[in-house]
């Protein structure tokens, strides 16, 4: 049976939404953060939900721990009132 090294597949799904996404327009454009990370943050999801793609600085320390059910914890997130609004999203340009 072939070897599965631990999240290529997560990693893959997540960095190719990436790709697919800035490549759309040819990578003339920046696509808002918040749709670029969401998008890929989604599509791992379907591959893995217990998995989250996470980065750091180099030598930092990274939480590589999300929530459990990423898709309630989103959905408790804009039920709150605390997240923020896509107008304000959309003038995002990092996290």
């Amino acid at each position: 049976a072939p070897v599965r090294h631990p999240y290529v597949s997560e990693n893959t799904a997540h960095n190719l939404s990436h790709l697919l996404l800035c490549a759309y327009k040819h990578f003339s454009y920046d696509p808002p953060i918040w749709l670029d990370e969401g998008l890929a943050h989604a599509i791992e999801k379907e591959v893995n939900p217990e998995f989250t793609t996470t980065d750091g600085e180099e030598g930092a320390m990274r939480d590589t721990k999300g929530p459990s059910d990423w898709w309630a914890a989103a959905r408790k997130l804009a039920a709150s009132g605390k997240a923020a609004t896509f107008a304000q999203l959309m003038h995002a340009k990092s996290f």
